[in-house]
């Protein structure tokens, strides 16, 4: 399949900024998520990239997690027109992808949207000065999003942390208050320290929560 046909799917599959933000936060979740989507806009990433990156000579990370990822940059869509629903808090690294997600999001669309309005669909109808940046946005972009993962993570890593620790006070608690260990209160405080560190382990790893467990002794 040629670019003119990678562009005219992505744009009837409804990618542009029109559309989209007419979506709620589930709808456009369920919208990106659907694999129709990713197969569009993954086909349609692949055929930019390249081509933009004979046309400026250029092949960095940006062009190659957008095409590797494309997840990654449908997300860019969840966090520019719905960041309230993405970020539990707003810090500088929120901001900051916030920042870099927008830019990437509205760079993308006028590209959609001049090859919408022509009546040539192929690359080389899309100026020079719509393609240059892109490499660099996507890299920034990229960059951000990771950054806020790692933090994100770590957050959710210190919650983790201090619901184990107030779980497992809470059955010490219990028992030297003579509760017995087959009581639903114990049962169902054993259950909940249960779930979190299956959810430790999902976001750390077996070793960093024995290392944890090895601080409560």
């Amino acid at each position: 399949m040629d670019f003119m046909h990678a562009s005219q799917r992505y744009l009837s599959a409804g990618f542009t900024l029109k559309k989209l933000g007419t979506l709620s936060f589930d709808e456009l979740l369920a919208f990106i998520s659907e694999p129709a989507s990713i197969a569009v806009t993954k086909d349609y990433l692949r055929h930019l990239m390249q081509h933009a990156a004979v046309r400026h000579l250029n092949q960095t990370d940006g062009a190659y997690y957008m095409v590797k990822n494309t997840k990654a940059f449908l997300s860019s869509f969840m966090i520019h027109l719905h960041p309230e629903r993405v970020f539990k808090v707003m810090g500088s690294t929120e901001n900051e992808l916030l920042a870099k997600a927008k830019q990437l999001v509205l760079y993308m669309d006028t590209i959609s949207t001049f090859i919408d309005l022509s009546d040539d669909k192929s690359f080389e109808i899309i100026p020079w000065t719509m393609t240059m940046r892109l490499f660099q946005l996507a890299s920034d972009y990229y960059e951000a999003l990771r950054a806020w993962k790692k933090m994100d993570a770590a957050r959710a890593l210190e919650a983790h942390k201090a619901a184990i620790q107030k779980v497992t006070t809470l059955i010490e608690v219990m028992s030297m208050n003579g509760r017995f260990p087959s009581s639903p209160a114990v049962l169902d405080a054993e259950d909940k320290l249960e779930l979190l560190k299956k959810s430790f382990i999902r976001i750390a790893g077996v070793q960093a929560l024995e290392a944890f467990e090895e601080t409560m002794l």
